[in-house]
């Protein structure tokens, strides 16, 4: 009987969710870098909250790439200070702060993006021979800095999760003038 009630509670969440979303289309499949398991972004779970301009781009610290992603508002426009955030880890990858972007809805820019070695920035094959300085907090620190400075914000909100909230405490400790609020 337990069996039967789980797959009535999931046949009718696909029914309600297809019915009102229109399908499963948008789902999103992706294969995961350090795995042959397929993720899925959270598209399925989070709905768009309002429609957003995606502005994918990269840095160079270091001479190595550094991939971010700025959502914005599409329909009104930015008045609030932007919103970075920092991923867990080290090694994690950004994507599972998607749900974030939702914060844009809010008026303001939010920045997700990959701390070097991880996701879609650089990742070097052997960090102690390759980029040694990636063992190190004050390396991360800079890059956040960088990336403040590369997206030309005055003042800027910084949200870490995990190892995130280190970096993130360290750049408020160095007193960064553009930071607004943790």
């Amino acid at each position: 009987m337990d069996k039967f009630i789980r797959i009535f509670v999931v046949v009718t969440f696909l029914a309600s969710y297809t019915q009102a979303f229109g399908g499963f289309g948008h789902l999103k499949t992706v294969l995961d870098k350090s795995s042959d398991m397929p993720r899925f972004s959270c598209d399925i779970c989070i709905p768009d909250a309002c429609a957003l301009n995606v502005k994918p781009g990269t840095m160079t610290i270091k001479g190595h790439n550094v991939a971010y992603k700025v959502y914005s508002p599409q329909l009104f426009p930015v008045t609030k200070p932007p919103l970075i955030t920092l991923h867990g880890g080290p090694g994690a990858s950004s994507s599972y702060m998607y749900p974030m972007q939702a914060l844009a809805c809010e008026g303001r820019e939010v920045v997700l993006y990959d701390q070097m070695g991880c996701g879609d920035s650089w990742t070097p094959k052997n960090v102690e021979k390759e980029a040694p300085w990636l063992l190190t907090i004050s390396y991360y620190v800079d890059e956040l800095e960088a990336l403040v400075n590369h997206l030309e914000y005055e003042e800027v909100y910084v949200f870490g999760h995990s190892w995130g909230t280190v970096v993130s405490q360290e750049y408020a400790f160095r007193q960064r003038s553009q930071l607004k609020g943790l």
